[in-house]
């Protein structure tokens, strides 16, 4: 590691920064003039769910709230963002969790015998993990 970077390597690397700081700046646009960015994520989540993520994850409390079925259910298979969107629910009140589970629980559960273990080892995780 004592041998200075390559060039190609140095440029590479400057434009992840490059793109990522214009992501952060598209994002806070988005956030602070959006309309409706409960909806736009809630539609995103389906197919570009990394991006719908990072966004909901600067979502006010309530807003997040809003999206709890869409983190449930990407909560429930397992994927790259599976343990995002577990993060994403234990950020939220507890109390309101647990009064909230109940009515996308059941919707869940019905998807399958696979869908329901899977969805049960996610929920036994998100208690151990959030004391919830």
């Amino acid at each position: 590691m004592t041998e200075p970077i390559d060039a190609h390597d140095r440029e590479l690397w400057n434009r992840v920064v490059e793109t990522e700081r214009a992501f952060m700046n598209a994002r806070a646009l988005l956030l602070a003039n959006a309309r409706d960015i409960v909806g736009l994520v809630h539609e995103a989540i389906r197919s570009q769910r990394h991006t719908a993520l990072a966004v909901a994850k600067c979502l006010r409390p309530q807003q997040l709230q809003e999206l709890l079925s869409d983190l449930l259910e990407l909560a429930s298979f397992l994927h790259g963002q599976t343990a995002y969107a577990v993060d994403l629910i234990l950020t939220m009140p507890r109390e309101w969790v647990l009064s909230n589970i109940e009515n996308y629980a059941t919707r869940i559960l019905e998807q399958g015998p696979v869908i329901r273990i899977l969805w049960l080892e996610m929920w036994s995780f998100v208690r151990r993990k959030g004391n919830l």
